[in-house]
């Protein structure tokens, strides 16, 4: 203790550096929040886009299934006079050999496809 040296002792004042790092802080959080709230509204357009797209999407769809059921289901029809058809098939494998006793069924089948045929020039005409 018989030391006379004087001690020099600096006090920093830290307020300034945390009222520096607390305003760059609340400053990230407003930013963050700005930020945020476009993001959110980007978000919002980009689902009301995607609901549009999906909703013409599946109409689009619907109206291709339609063309294709229209176009390619209607030979899924059953045919023509197609009783009548069977009558006969059945009737030549009966008779294989006497094919001409099957006579009256293909009259049959041909006065039904006259008879359509009369109807759909009739329809269409």
């Amino acid at each position: 203790m018989g030391n006379s040296e004087t001690r020099e002792i600096t006090i920093e004042n830290d307020k300034d550096t945390i009222s520096q790092s607390l305003s760059k802080k609340l400053m990230s959080e407003d930013e963050f929040q700005q930020l945020k709230s476009l993001y959110d509204q980007k978000i919002a357009t980009l689902q009301n886009k995607n609901a549009r797209l999906y909703g013409a999407t599946v109409s689009n769809f619907a109206r291709g299934v339609e063309r294709l059921e229209e176009k390619y289901l209607k030979a899924l029809r059953p045919p023509v006079c197609g009783e009548q058809q069977l009558k006969i098939v059945e009737c030549y494998k009966e008779s294989k050999n006497k094919t001409l006793n099957c006579g009256h069924s293909v009259d049959e089948f041909n006065a039904c496809l006259q008879q359509y045929r009369q109807s759909r020039t009739v329809t269409s005409g």
